[in-house]
């Protein structure tokens, strides 16, 4: 990801913990992966990589712990 994409995921995930991040990154990391059709056969250099559109569609899934008061 450019620098632009990582500065809006910065803000798009303020008041997330460390471990929400870590579980939002492995959230968007499975989404290419859920585009391959024949997994079996797949070549690790064809899985194209984790961008600032799949950590989006993770946010829907992943939301924040941490209650705001806490922070």
């Amino acid at each position: 990801m450019d620098e632009a994409s990582i500065e809006e995921l910065v803000k798009l995930t303020k008041g997330y913990s460390g471990a929400d991040l870590k579980v939002l990154s492995a959230e968007a990391a499975m989404i290419p992966l859920r585009s391959i059709m024949d997994i079996a056969n797949v070549d690790i250099n064809n899985i194209r990589k984790t961008e600032l559109v799949d950590f989006k569609a993770a946010l829907n899934m992943v939301k924040a712990t941490v209650n705001q008061n806490d922070l």
